[in-house]
Order: structure tokens, then C-alpha cells, then sequence
């Protein structure tokens, strides 16, 4: 399929065009910082053309997934790639990023975006990476992606023969339905899940971190509630309810929560995929924090659309309801 456009909350990921030879050169392939550990040659016009040139005639292929990256005002601050790589019979990411734009979360905000496609689109269910071993805030980014490490494989790039850390990404994450004698893990994780939102909104009376162990346990013994532990990694990285009555009204998630040391790895996507498999895609509703502009933006990647209701809670914040058909 051709390569589709991709949003994030602060970037677009879209398609290489020939007009771009000048930006992408001047954003990265002109500088050696940028290219130490990759095998092109920074510096050189001709390699960039042939670059744009490569990718043009890659559009289209169904093995080959490459993205110019830009902020919301159309500037061009690196690229990435997903695609099959024949080596190791696997799909395979890569990126790059112009340097006057490191540290600043865009390349793991991007390759999110790039895993869910791979995930949701091309079903995808494992990828790999590697960096060189000197590259270790490559290493980062890929583990803060949910990606494994396994070993260290020869590599070769502008710094010289040298050896790679390998990391596998698999689909692992699973739910796992929660028994009555993990009530008490369950209520202390939504305690500490939640307190940090509790002491920036404030919402004593609501707030989940406020809640006694007596309402998950009457929830629980509901008929038509499920809670589930989010697995991954051999983990218990945090919770999910699902509300389904088998009535035709709409299903409901509520909570779902993840355990802040593994944030930013996708985990809560991944779980309401999860769950929409188990009780079908269609006809889901949950509520948020207005304020909250991560998870509306999640939520609203996913499909899900703000029905029009908010619930004014306090001065700091509001709830926005949504819908999924």
C-alpha cells in the first residue's frame, strides 16, 4: 500500500517529495553528528539526491514505509523507516534526526505512531531494531518504544566495523482477568496510578487515588464488570475495566490506568485494542480529563469522537465524554 500520512500531537509524518532535497540535506544529511553511525556519507548533494530519488520509487511498495517528519508548520526535522528486512525476515525500523532537534521527544513520538500502523494496519506482530553500541541514546529511545534488548550483532557505519545492540519488539501484551484475591493489588495500583492527578486537579471527591478498597470490590462483584490486569514485559503494568452489559448500550472503559514507571510506550493503546478484540470494535463509550491533552489526542487517534458533553468537576478541570461507533 502507499505510504499513508501520519499525525501525532506535534508532528506529520508524510511521504518524501522531490522539493524537500534542499531541507532534507540542510537538516541532516549535511551533518557528519548525524550520520557517525549510519553508512551514508554526510556532506555530499549527490547522495541526497540519490536518497529522494530511492524514496520516491519506494512509495509505493508494500515492504517499505518511509516518512519525512515534520512539526505541525510544515518544517522538516528528520525521517524514519519501517521495512522488511530480508537479513533477518522481519519488519525493521530506523530514523533520523536533524541534531538542532534532539532531546526533545520527537523521534519516540514518531516512532510510536509508526508501531501502531505497523500494529493496527499491517499487522504487524514483532519488529526489530538495533543501534551501534557507541549510540546509547538510540538505545534509549527504542526501549522507551517497549523494545527488548537480546544481543549484540557485527555492524558497520561510518565509525568503522564495530557491534550493534539488538532489540525485538513482540506483540506480547495480553489481558489478564483479575481474581477476587487481587483486590487489594488492584486498589493500591489505582491509588498510586492516580495520585498525581489527584494532587494537580485536586478532585478529592472523585478521584480515583481517593477511592476506599469497598467500590472496586462492589464493582467487581457487578455482573456485567470485568477488570484486567495490562501484561507486558512479565508485568503487571496496570489496569483496564470494561463495563458491557450485553443490552445493546454502549460499552465502557473506565478506569484504565498504567503504572507511571512504563508510560510512554503505548501500553494503554494497546490494552483498549486488546479489549476491543475480546468485545468487538464498535459501540464503545469512556469519559477523560479535558485538561488532559495526551490521552484526548489517544482517544481520538483511536476513533473515538467527543459526544458534546463536559462535566465541569473544579477550577482545574473539566471531563469530556466520548463515543466510538
Amino acid at each position: 500500500m502507499k505510504t499513508p500520512v501520519l499525525e501525532t500531537e506535534r508532528l506529520t509524518l508524510r511521504t518524501i517529495r522531490e522539493e524537500d532535497l534542499q531541507e532534507i540535506f540542510s537538516c541532516w544529511m549535511s551533518d557528519p553528528d548525524v550520520s557517525r553511525y549510519m553508512m551514508w556519507t554526510a556532506g555530499d548533494m549527490n547522495v541526497t539526491k540519490e536518497f529522494v530519488a530511492f524514496e520516491l520509487g519506494n512509495i509505493e511498495k508494500d515492504d517499505w514505509y518511509r516518512w519525512i517528519i515534520t512539526k505541525k508548520d510544515g518544517t522538516i526535522i528528520g525521517a524514519c523507516l519501517l521495512y522488511f528486512d530480508e537479513e533477518f525476515a522481519a519488519w525493521d525500523i530506523s530514523y533520523n534526526l536533524g541534531k538542532k532537534y534532539w532531546g526533545n521527544g520527537y523521534i519516540t513520538e514518531a516512532m510510536k505512531e509508526v508501531i501502531r500502523f505497523a500494529v493496527e494496519t499491517l499487522k504487524v506482530r514483532e519488529i526489530i531494531a538495533f543501534h551501534a553500541a557507541e549510540n546509547p541514546a538510540s538505545g534509549r529511545v527504542i526501549e522507551k518504544l517497549g523494545f527488548q534488548y537480546e544481543k549484540e550483532i557485527p555492524f558497520e557505519c561510518n565509525i568503522g566495523n564495530t557491534t550493534a545492540k539488538f532489540y525485538r519488539l513482540k506483540d506480547s501484551l495480553k489481558l489478564m482477568p483479575v481474581k477476587k484475591e487481587d483486590l487489594d493489588t488492584v486498589w493500591k495500583m489505582q491509588v498510586e496510578a492516580f495520585s498525581g492527578l489527584l494532587a494537580k486537579y485536586q478532585d478529592y471527591d472523585m478521584s480515583p487515588a481517593s477511592e476506599k478498597i469497598d467500590k472496586i470490590e462492589a464493582r467487581f462483584n457487578q455482573p456485567w464488570t470485568t477488570y484486567y490486569f495490562i501484561v507486558a514485559e512479565n508485568k503487571n503494568v496496570g489496569v483496564i475495566r470494561v463495563v458491557d452489559k450485553k443490552d445493546g448500550s454502549r460499552k465502557r472503559i473506565s478506569p484504565i490506568w498504567i503504572m507511571e514507571e512504563f508510560r510512554g510506550k503505548g501500553y494503554a493503546q494497546r490494552a483498549i485494542m486488546e479489549a476491543e478484540k475480546i468485545y468487538g470494535p464498535d459501540n464503545w463509550c469512556l469519559d477523560t480529563i479535558l485538561q488532559e491533552k495526551g490521552n484526548c489526542h489517544l482517544y481520538e487517534k483511536m476513533g473515538y469522537h467527543q459526544t458534546g458533553k463536559v462535566e465541569h468537576i473544579n477550577d482545574r478541570m473539566d471531563i469530556v465524554f466520548y463515543e466510538k461507533d
